[in-house]
């Protein structure tokens, strides 16, 4: 007779303990390089992350930015879902931008000091890799993200700095 499956636990509570810390209000400053070369474009805006779907998923919201004088003030925001999956142990996040219409999926698994996601997707009829660094403290944070397009060399494209409203 063949063994049973193992099953994984559907809940790592320790594994949620590490997204619970993010919870609350961040203020932003959020710094873009569209290309390697580029001017900085920098942003200011509202972080706030809740957990949610039962305490599952960290939900991110951002809200108030914009691409300041060098484009034309467009305003942008963000949502993600961030959650744990105990199958593959990797953190899972998946982003959505009111800049473009993908869904960016990225995954990864934390250090003592760090969280590293990473993932491939299309972006403007391209092959985009992205890697996300989150470092910080329990008040402040930093999220840098490179980006590499087909076989050009990564660059970073996004340096988010929070700091936590009191």
């Amino acid at each position: 007779m063949p063994a049973e499956p193992v099953v994984p636990p559907m809940v790592d509570a320790k594994a949620l303990d590490r997204l619970r810390e993010d919870v609350g209000v961040w203020d932003a400053t959020v710094t873009f390089w569209f290309t390697p070369d580029a001017r900085p474009v920098k942003s200011r805006c509202t972080l706030t992350n809740r957990m949610a779907l039962d305490g599952m998923f960290l939900e991110t919201s951002i809200d108030g930015g914009d691409f300041g004088p060098e484009m034309a003030n467009n305003k942008w925001s963000s949502k993600s879902f961030t959650g744990y999956n105990t199958t593959t142990r990797q953190y899972e996040a998946v982003r959505l931008s009111s800049s473009c219409s993908t869904m960016i999926v990225v995954r990864g698994r934390p250090t003592s000091d760090r969280l590293e996601l990473s993932g491939e997707y299309q972006l403007m009829g391209m092959s985009c890799a992205e890697r996300d660094v989150q470092t910080g403290t329990d008040d402040t944070r930093t999220i840098a993200t490179y980006l590499k397009f087909g076989d050009a060399p990564e660059f970073m494209g996004v340096e988010m700095v929070l700091k936590r409203r009191k």
